[in-house]
């Protein structure tokens, strides 16, 4: 146990690392995006151009995400049959490769019919504009799924440094379009960047995989037996991912309504809020992936749920601090971040205040991650699908409501209540499906990292006040700011976890001591 615990923890430790340096790429990005179009109508009508190509992704992504294509790849190896997964494999590339490309040339005619749906208050110049953008865009889905594909035959085998790192190379690419070309092509060198940075991305995966034993065939074994199961998990994780496309077409329909700009402020807020989720709550979860996959085949369910508790505290260990101190320094990141070129104060404004209400969803949305991968584990993909349609329900009726409200900050409090609810009836059909799966061992673990949080925001609230009455507002000093701000916070936080035994204390001793080992090394 303590060697598949050390082996996930490495496995998170390469997938956190690639997602912050991806995004800290992604801020550069939106840095560049924010001061170079400001919240206005051509970043808005960027935003929205990926939408309906997403949608057209997101109809085969099922069969080739970690969800549905890892596991069944991860049983077929189990038995030491490489040359069937991988003949496997190739059909499914191959296929998705035919659909999507008959889909999008479809959508390519039908896009100014579908524009108007997914951003119902675009005028006329701005809706040309977003289909045009679109239709460019429409080269993205056949290029994330073959790669996406490649990166579960990676996960399969336990190989992560590819998988991981290949967004960098998609955020780089869209930093270079826009460095090189959006002087010249205005908006549309985002597009430009955002098709290289696919390229890449797959590109990436690619040169990973023709290291492993895996080989491409075009091939179309149909009626091989591990076809079936694919489409029967991946009907279900279609419709899932499709409740996912939903959310966003809601969020993008509602904010098309709202002021202009309301759209890249939804965006811009999103993405900073995304880093813990990434960072540890996406990254820990893929990671234990297929170790739950292992044991959910075997039926060893003592070490299922233990998996799942440990992964869960280290979790809520991270990022409950994290969305905590984001919320406090709110102001400072956005403006230290947007402020200057076409981002104004009433954007920057607007931004922080989206990006406060986002905060809240941090912890719930990182840990439902983990959740939905232990009934994938189990190779059940219609449960998540029906709570994932209430979700849905849930958050556009929220959103609705709330932006009449407070505007666009009404989108992520709809998003929270949602979440609340999602991680609600996962914890509870999870407890009753599965045999010593209880609820209050999850909550008791969690305890010492509340408690925590609560020393940490209240020591930090005091620092902040005294640093924004003691010095003037700045580029230079928000940069202070942050940085001691976020130092304090860590430092505090972990005093009082390693006060109360917590047991993820030992995670953060461990990474300094590896740390110190390859300084000392260099």
């Amino acid at each position: 146990m303590q060697l598949k615990s050390q082996s996930i923890t490495r496995g998170a430790l390469v997938l956190g690392a690639a997602s912050l340096l991806s995004y800290l790429l992604g801020l550069f990005r939106d840095r560049l995006l924010a001061s170079t179009f400001g919240a206005g109508a051509a970043l808005d009508a960027y935003n929205t151009a990926f939408i309906i190509p997403d949608v057209i992704a997101n109809l085969l992504f099922a069969g080739v995400s970690l969800s549905v294509l890892m596991p069944v790849l991860t049983d077929i190896t189990a038995r030491k049959q490489n040359s069937e997964a991988f003949r496997v494999a190739n059909t499914v590339l191959n296929l998705t490769a035919i659909v999507l490309t008959i889909l999008s040339v479809i959508v390519f005619f039908l896009m100014p019919v579908l524009i108007r749906l997914v951003a119902p208050g675009f005028d006329g110049e701005q809706r040309t504009l977003t289909v045009e953008l679109s239709r460019l865009m429409l080269l993205s889905p056949l290029l994330f799924s073959l790669s996406n594909a490649f990166g579960s035959i990676l996960v399969s085998m336990k190989r992560f440094a590819s998988y991981a790192f290949s967004p960098v190379f998609y955020n780089i690419g869209i930093v270079g379009g826009l460095l090189i070309f959006s002087e010249k092509f205005g908006i549309h060198a985002a597009v430009i960047g955002t098709i290289a940075g696919a390229f890449l991305h797959l590109l990436f995966r690619f040169v990973e995989l023709i290291r492993t034993p895996y080989r491409y065939t075009p091939i179309l074994d149909l009626k091989h037996p591990a076809l079936r199961k694919i489409g029967t998990l991946m009907v279900p994780r279609m419709i899932n991912l499709m409740a996912v496309q939903a959310n966003l077409w809601a969020w993008n329909a509602i904010a098309s309504t709202l002021a202009v700009g309301s759209i890249a402020v939804f965006n811009l807020s999103r993405n900073l809020q995304s880093l813990p989720v990434s960072l540890f709550g996406i990254a820990l979860a893929t990671a234990v992936s297929p170790t739950l996959t292992d044991t959910a085949s075997t039926r060893d369910w003592p070490k299922f749920v233990e998996h799942i508790r440990r992964t869960f505290s280290r979790i809520l260990f991270f990022t409950l601090p994290a969305g905590v101190g984001m919320f406090l320094l709110r102001f400072e990141i956005t403006d230290v971040l947007f402020s200057g070129g076409q981002f104004t104060d009433a954007n920057m404004r607007a931004t922080a205040f989206t990006l406060g209400v986002f905060c809240l969803v941090t912890p719930l949305e990182s840990v439902v991650h983990l959740l939905l991968r232990a009934f994938y584990a189990q190779l059940d993909t219609k449960t998540p699908l029906l709570i994932s349609l209430a979700m849905t329900a849930t958050n556009i009726v929220s959103a609705l409501a709330f932006t009449k409200w407070i505007g666009v900050a009404g989108l992520p409090l709809g998003f929270a209540i949602a979440n609340a609810l999602q991680l609600t009836l996962l914890l509870l059909i999870l407890h009753k499906r599965v045999q010593g799966f209880h609820i209050a061992s999850f909550i008791t673990t969690t305890r010492t990292s509340i408690i925590a949080t609560l020393a940490m925001s209240a020591i930090l609230s005091v620092y902040l006040w005294w640093f924004r009455s003691a010095f003037t507002a700045g580029t230079l000093t928000g940069i202070i700011q942050i940085i001691s701000g976020v130092l304090i916070g860590a430092f505090v936080y972990f005093l009082v976890s390693n006060a109360l035994r917590d047991e993820n204390t030992t995670i953060v001793r461990s990474w300094f001591t590896r740390l110190s080992g390859l300084t000392k090394r260099s």
